[in-house]
């Protein structure tokens, strides 16, 4: 009967000294992610902007495609990456986990999200002035707003943070985890294969749009996993029942 109070403690402290350094961990880890795709964004930008001009590529792929009989349907997929579609998805997702937890922070977590991902892309549009496709510019500098994709961005850091938000603040299954990163990927292929066809992008744009979100995304979900969270749903649950957390 005497050992019982004292295994108790330390069974829990076990716990709290786990978990400060796996907080740790993925706050780093996501951070590091963070810093290679944003050295590659500058990799890329250099490469189709510099002496090796790698824009060649983009004119490679810049063609009079046939698509009259498919125009409208293509229009309608390539609504996938405007905010109009993206956004509500994204805060009904936010929305039903923040009642769930009875927290404000997965609606705090997705507005960051769309706040900073639009004023990167808008600051890099405005600031690298490339041109557009239908007028065979694919220079940079020359006061256009192609680069990078605002759409192919919206995929990666706005679905992406919706899929986080399932994958993080609830008990999704593996199968479930699995399916929403494929669902994403699936939309990164609709959105490419769209904007290229329509010639609203060039291929450089696409990418550079997919490594913005993905800088943007890592970052947020590093700076959440780095900051405690305890449910005031589970908290109220606890106090209600003292015996819940209770190791057996």
């Amino acid at each position: 009967m005497t050992m019982t109070p004292q295994i108790e403690p330390r069974v829990r402290d076990r716990r709290r000294e786990v978990a400060v350094p796996r907080r740790t961990h993925a706050a780093t880890s996501g951070l590091a992610v963070a810093l290679v795709l944003a050295a590659l964004f500058a990799a890329w930008t250099w490469f189709l902007a510099g002496p090796l001009n790698g824009a060649g590529i983009d004119q490679s792929l810049n063609r009079g495609y046939e698509i009259r009989r498919h125009i409208d349907v293509l229009k309608v997929m390539d609504r996938v990456g405007q905010r109009a579609v993206a956004l509500p998805i994204l805060g009904a997702v936010a929305g039903v986990i923040a009642w769930r937890h009875r927290s404000m922070r997965p609606v705090l977590i997705s507005v960051s999200v769309v706040v900073a991902v639009n004023l990167c892309v808008l600051i890099l549009k405005l600031w690298l002035g490339r041109g557009a496709p239908l007028d065979h510019k694919p220079s940079f500098f020359v006061d256009g707003q192609m680069y990078p994709s605002g759409h192919t961005s919206n995929i990666v850091s706005v679905y992406g943070t919706a899929a986080y938000l399932v994958s993080h603040y609830t008990a999704a299954s593996r199968r479930l985890r699995v399916a929403m990163v494929a669902a994403v990927g699936l939309l990164a292929v609709i959105m490419t294969t769209t904007s290229l066809l329509l010639r609203w992008h060039w291929f450089g744009d696409l990418i550079a749009g997919f490594l913005v979100g993905g800088v943007v995304l890592a970052v947020a979900v590093a700076i959440d996993r780095a900051v405690p969270f305890e449910s005031p749903r589970a908290a109220s649950t606890r106090e209600a029942d003292p015996t819940a957390d209770d190791p057996p």
